[in-house]
């Protein structure tokens, strides 16, 4: 029998894998989207700390992508942790879908709308695609890391403690006192 990876989980079908896979594909290439929207407005404006907060949100969005993409090939140890992490980086790019909607409405500062508009599609579309990636990784069968299928329980007595130990060679359960 080989050795078990810790933190792996093999009882993922692959229709599940599929539609993970499917999502993270989503959400990178909107992903690229926001990238190119963003790298035009900055270009456009010529000030390299114009948009520093919008360039936070891409790099801790491709940070969490490749975080993703890890627990997709089954290693899920921080499973709540990055679904948390993605719900609260969704905030930020729904936060900013706003303030870039109010930018392509006013286009008095910046004098190529396509540039805002891609912009703006980025983040709509990042939103997007986050928010059925975390639907998706909470719908997920979630096990105990620990727990193994078929493995024996407990019988027999309960102690004065009221412990028991199993043989896991497939005897009797003895009372632990």
């Amino acid at each position: 029998m080989a050795p078990k990876m810790l933190g792996r989980d093999s009882s993922r079908s692959k229709s599940q894998l599929g539609v993970g896979a499917l999502m993270l594909g989503f959400v990178f290439l909107s992903w690229i989207v926001l990238v190119a929207g963003v790298s035009a407005v900055q270009h456009e404006v010529n000030n390299r700390n114009a948009l520093e907060f919008e360039w936070w949100i891409i790099s801790f969005e491709f940070f969490l992508v490749v975080l993703a993409a890890v627990e997709l090939a089954g290693f899920r140890r921080g499973h709540s942790g990055l679904v948390a992490l993605k719900a609260v980086n969704t905030a930020l790019i729904m936060f900013y879908c706003q303030i870039w909607n109010n930018n392509r409405r006013s286009v008095g500062v910046f004098s190529n709308i396509k540039s805002v508009r891609t912009t703006f599609a980025g983040f709509i579309l990042l939103a997007i695609a986050n928010s059925l990636l975390i639907l998706s990784m909470g719908t997920e069968p979630h096990q105990n890391r620990d727990a193994q299928y078929g493995a024996p329980v407990a019988t027999g007595p309960v102690g004065a403690q009221g412990t028991r130990a199993t043989n896991l060679e497939g005897g009797q359960g003895q009372t632990v006192v």
